[in-house]
């Protein structure tokens, strides 16, 4: 042994040295390739097995889907106001994006929707809020809904909020977090069952003229620009050349005065345009109310 040693050079050692080392850490990274490829082969079987890829691309579909939304109104909270927000909003031609944190009360939707937390701004972001036309806020606890009012107005300053209260106090709460508007169903609800009970008709005339689906007359707000031909005149004064004589008489006559008479107008229209005897019965109660 002595003599082999001092045969070799301490150059010679220290490369057969060098050689030694780099044949151990290739050895070492071989079985750490193999390794993690075994790994990624796993969670890619994994993934296909029970479809976390078809979600995932899903997922992705949908977020370019969102991406292209242009004025949409975002539903926080699928719950059973929610559902009814969404599917009048959907009745009426209106782009929706639902925000729920529960994934079951999504997955069967056909329509944009994102699974998260709506107090998170990510999350309001990801159902493109900076592209909304308003949120519609109907969570299960008033302190969830006045967190995502505080959010939603922070992001967006001119964004429209419609907030559910769910106790009278915290209506006051909510339009001070920043909501447009704060809203009680069951108030709302009582209110309408005691003015079944005690005036039917007018009721459900007015219950006709804003709900039902099936008439072709509908009250609606519409926003004149500024600048346009209609800025500053009464509708007295526009064009009724569209309308058919008895409409156009109807309208010149309510509309003749700068200080309009909706309810008139609305009587006016409703009565030529209604066919059954509800209908009549109601406008002449209205009027009869007057």
């Amino acid at each position: 042994m002595k003599a082999w040693m001092q045969a070799r050079s301490p150059e010679q050692v220290r490369a057969e040295y060098r050689r030694q080392l780099v044949r151990e850490i290739a050895v070492f990274l071989m079985v750490i390739g193999v390794g993690m490829a075994l790994y990624n082969l796993g969670v890619l079987f994994e993934a296909l097995t029970e479809g976390h890829l078809r979600d995932l691309l899903g997922r992705r579909r949908m977020d370019r889907r969102i991406a292209a939304l242009r004025g949409h109104v975002i539903v926080a909270g699928h719950g059973r106001v929610g559902r009814s927000a969404k599917d009048h909003l959907l009745a009426t031609g209106h782009e929706v994006v639902v925000v729920d944190v529960d994934p079951e009360r999504c997955e069967h939707l056909d329509m944009p929707y994102v699974v998260g937390d709506v107090t998170r701004d990510s999350v309001l972001r990801q159902a493109g809020i900076e592209r909304a036309r308003a949120l519609v806020a109907c969570l299960e606890t008033d302190a969830d809904t006045v967190y995502v009012v505080l959010s939603a107005r922070a992001l967006c300053p001119d964004l429209v909020i419609v907030a559910r209260a769910r106790t009278a106090d915290s209506k006051a709460k909510l339009v001070l977090a920043g909501a447009t508007r704060a809203v009680n169903p069951q108030m709302i609800g009582g209110r309408r069952l005691a003015a079944f009970a005690l005036q039917p008709d007018v009721a459900e005339f007015m219950d006709v003229v804003m709900h039902d689906e099936e008439l072709d007359f509908r009250i609606q707000q519409v926003k004149i620009r500024r600048g346009s031909a209609m800025d500053g005149r009464t509708l007295g004064e526009l064009a009724l050349a569209e309308l058919e004589p008895t409409q156009q008489r109807a309208l010149e006559n309510a509309l003749s005065a700068r200080v309009v008479d909706r309810t008139q107008l609305i009587l006016d229209i409703f009565a030529h345009r209604a066919q059954t005897h509800e209908a009549r019965l109601a406008v002449e109660l209205a009027q009869l109310k007057r």
